[in-house]
Order: structure tokens, then sequence, then C-alpha cells
């Protein structure tokens, strides 16, 4: 079965980016797709963290359990947010 983490990528509760999130989620459950939803908002990860090797980092636990779930998944997709009408470009 194919398998598909989708990453919201918002840090903020009940977001757009989750919202969206969460109806390609519903989609491709529709067509037995495995999905993995990674909330940002929820995860216990920062946004910059110096500690590469994580032997310091108190964000090593999360770290391994999503990472855990990316290494599982075939694709992904990544919803994130757009601020004042500037959003990420993919071309």
């Amino acid at each position: 079965m194919l398998k598909i983490s989708i990453i919201s990528g918002s840090n903020r509760n009940n977001s757009q980016s989750l919202r969206i999130s969460k109806i390609y989620l519903q989609k491709l459950k529709a067509k037995k797709v495995g999905i993995d939803l990674i909330n940002l908002a929820k995860e216990k990860l920062p946004f910059w963290e110096e500690d590469l090797d994580g032997k310091l980092s108190p964000y090593k636990k999360s770290f391994k359990k999503n990472s855990l779930t990316l290494s599982k998944a075939d694709g992904f997709i990544f919803v994130v947010p757009e601020w004042g009408g500037d959003g990420a470009s993919t071309s």
C-alpha cells in the first residue's frame, strides 16, 4: 500500500494549513492510501535546533518519533502557511 506523510507546517492551533491537511487526508483515505498526519502545532519540535547530534536536545524523543514516521513514507505533502500573500514557491 502506498504510504504518504502529510506535514501541516503551521505552529498555530486550528490553522488553515491543518484544515487543508485534513482535506487531503480524507481524500487520500478514500483512495485507500496509507496516511500519517504530522501537525507541527502539536509536535514538541523547535523551529531551530542547533544540537544536531541530539545528545543534549530536549526534543530528541519527538525528533525520533517523527523521523521514524517520515522514513516509512513513500511520498510527502507539505502544507505550509502563507503570510501576507507571500507563500512558498515550488517552481
